[in-house]
């Protein structure tokens, strides 16, 4: 594993877990939902760009999709 690749997934796994904490004491299903995906993602996606691509996709969700 390479720093950018490491650092990648460091960086959108505390995001994850922010989001899943949030979300948890909100009572919100989407940032529980991201939070999850945030989480797992760095280990099913294999380079950096799509990593990045997705998790920027997934991060912004919960600001798109109101409950």
């Amino acid at each position: 594993m390479d720093p950018l690749s490491l650092t990648a997934s460091l960086f959108f796994g505390m995001i994850g877990t922010g989001l899943f904490m949030f979300g948890k004491r909100a009572g919100r299903i989407v940032p529980i939902g991201s939070g999850i995906a945030l989480m797992i993602l760095p280990c099913v996606l294999p380079g950096v760009l799509s990593l990045t691509i997705v998790s920027s996709l997934v991060a912004s969700a919960p600001f798109f999709i109101r409950e």
